[in-house]
């Protein structure tokens, strides 16, 4: 009988062992400079920076389009003349309507 007692203890020690080798080893996957978290947090930011890059291949898109049109439309150079910068023609006037 003292030697299953000795055998149970034995058995309760391995079990012992193996679960705080099992805890280490989650911890150290977890929580260590290449862990699981760290690669969550670098993946959150590669699809943060890859729409910001998405973004702005829209914005370059329509820049593109807007000075193509500069380029190519006298009417467009002219609104852009007489909105932006006030420009008017001679003898015309110009009429500034405020929003309120």
């Amino acid at each position: 009988m003292a030697k299953k007692k000795v055998i149970k203890k034995e058995r309760n020690l391995l079990k012992s062992i193996y679960l705080a080798f099992l805890i280490i080893a989650v911890l150290f996957l977890l929580f260590n400079d290449q862990g699981v978290i760290k690669y969550f947090k670098l993946k959150a930011e590669i699809n943060e920076l890859d729409e910001k890059i998405e973004q702005s291949k829209r914005e370059i898109k329509q820049l593109t389009a807007e000075i193509d049109s500069l380029k190519h439309s006298d009417k467009k150079i002219e609104k852009i003349a007489r909105e932006k910068y006030h420009m008017k023609r001679p003898n015309e006037e110009e009429f500034l309507i405020e929003k309120k």
